[in-house]
């Protein structure tokens, strides 16, 4: 063999060898998680709690699921099934406060993190089949924003709160400002109160605001005079003559 103009007569064989054409592409499949996970659900495979919607003007609905997911994406099911309550005993919930199809949401979101997944379900309650209208969807969005308020489940509070934003008007804001005082959704709360300033000559004229509990009135007018919505809680209890 000759000498080869490589240093120490090595031949690099990553230099000197190459393909003749280039590899395919491999396809890869689409995920399957949120599909797998809410089969798991709907089909009852291997569950080991019931959970059974009671409301009141709405036919019962029961759900088959499974204690270890609920208890890791919401304390509240946690604590519910923990060991010396009721529902550890029985493996059965009763939801009586909250809306069968906004359970089912609930449900849905807590086992795919997928707020899609919310939108179909809702979209079960329209006969056409959109939940765009702020008429028909700001009652839902209102139900899903208390039940993941109930049962501690961060981002679709934050995600029902968005859509509630959507909708403020003359007509909403005095109940959207009271829901959100009630169920500690801040970003909603800022959003009616600077709807309410900008838009206050209207606003006032509106029967609903005369119904605002006193807590909201104060926190108007604080935010009228300039007292920024998450400064009004900071400090605890005022000291006396403040």
């Amino acid at each position: 063999m000759g000498q080869h103009p490589d240093v120490d007569g090595y031949v690099d064989v990553a230099r000197t060898t190459a393909f003749a054409a280039p590899l395919p592409a491999i396809e890869m499949p689409p995920p399957t998680m949120s599909d797998d996970m809410i089969a798991m659900l709907t089909e009852g495979r291997h569950s080991d709690v019931a959970i059974e919607a009671v409301f009141e003007g709405a036919p019962p609905m029961r759900f088959t699921a499974h204690a270890n997911i609920l208890s890791q994406r919401s304390p509240v099911f946690a604590a519910s099934l923990a060991h010396g309550m009721r529902e550890s005993t029985t493996r059965t919930i009763i939801v009586s406060d909250v809306p069968p199809l906004v359970l089912k949401a609930l449900l849905h979101f807590i086992y795919t993190d997928d707020v899609e997944q919310v939108r179909k379900v809702l979209q079960e309650e329209n006969a056409n089949g959109d939940a765009a209208d702020i008429s028909t969807a700001a009652p839902q969005h209102q139900a899903v924003l208390a039940a993941a308020h109930k049962y501690q489940v961060p981002r679709l509070l934050r995600w029902s709160e968005q859509q509630l934003c959507n909708g403020i008007s003359d007509e909403m804001v005095c109940s959207l400002l009271g829901l959100a005082h009630l169920y500690e959704a801040t970003a909603l709360e800022r959003n009616c109160l600077e709807y309410m300033q900008a838009n206050m000559a209207e606003v006032v004229k509106r029967p609903e605001f005369s119904q605002l509990s006193p807590e909201c009135l104060v926190k108007i007018n604080l935010y009228c005079a300039g007292v920024e919505p998450a400064a009004q809680h900071v400090g605890g209890k005022r000291r006396r003559g403040e």
